[in-house]
């Protein structure tokens, strides 16, 4: 059994800590010797490892989309109609993955990467381990941005005003949903789908992802395009008036 010593100076410290703490009303203080936690409320403040140069790296044509898998980057090149996947500690390119036509963005499920296909119609689903492909699925008539709410795979509908729910484990469509005109942006917020639709009426549509209802149509900025969730509030980016709506 190990033993520890423990420094007489050491000793006067904690006991003049309790005596403080005895004559002074405070909050309880740390056990001696242990070590101090970090403040929460600076925890962005941390710098965790030390910056690294700007680099660029190739990929195989002309991006469009990105997604990360925990490990690596995909790529989404239309054309040439392909996806790379890169190392993203070293910018490796590890493989390049044919696609169908004109594929758009992408979306990581938590095993496979899914990418839509615009003028096919579809959404192909890769393994992120090694890029087979493992299926090409209908997503209505122009798929190109994508979500994953975990559970589902969601595809807006560029031309339907629509989005399609698919289920990961098959590809099969569990439902098409209404949006608003060209909807071009997907966030998903823990609970709801939110869609940004740029084609007119400037606004987003709220929609529960259990079920796809309709909850909200909430009005935003001019020909809003992209739409994020911070955890507390949606933002979206107006790409006609140069602004952020936060909703």
């Amino acid at each position: 059994m190990r033993t520890f010593q423990i420094s007489p100076v050491l000793l006067v410290y904690c006991a003049s800590l309790l005596l403080a703490q005895s004559t002074t009303p405070a909050p309880p203080a740390p056990v001696c010797g242990a070590p101090a936690l970090p403040n929460v409320n600076q925890l962005a403040l941390l710098r965790w490892y030390g910056a690294n140069t700007v680099n660029t790296f190739a990929t195989a044509g002309s991006p469009n989309g990105i997604a990360f898998d925990g490990q690596n980057v995909w790529v989404v090149n239309g054309p040439p109609n392909s996806v790379s996947k890169i190392r993203a500690n070293d910018g490796t390119l590890l493989g390049t993955f044919p696609l169908g036509n004109i594929p758009g963005y992408a979306a990581f499920d938590g095993a496979n990467m899914w990418i839509t296909n615009l003028l096919d119609g579809t959404v192909s689903k890769l393994r992120a381990s090694d890029g087979s492909n493992l299926g090409t699925f209908p997503a209505g008539n122009f798929p190109w941005v994508i979500a994953f709410d975990g559970s589902s795979i969601w595809v807006a509908d560029i031309l339907d005003n629509a989005v399609t729910r698919i289920r990961p484990s098959d590809g099969a469509t569990l439902g098409v949903f209404p949006a608003g005109p060209f909807p071009i942006g997907l966030a998903f917020d823990g609970q709801n789908i939110w869609v940004a639709n740029q084609g007119g009426g400037n606004s987003v549509t709220k929609l529960r992802a259990s079920d796809g209802n309709v909850l909200a149509t909430v009005p935003v900025g001019a020909q809003p395009l992209g739409v994020a969730f911070d955890g507390a509030n949606v933002w979206v980016a107006n790409l006609g008036g140069g602004t952020v709506s936060k909703l």
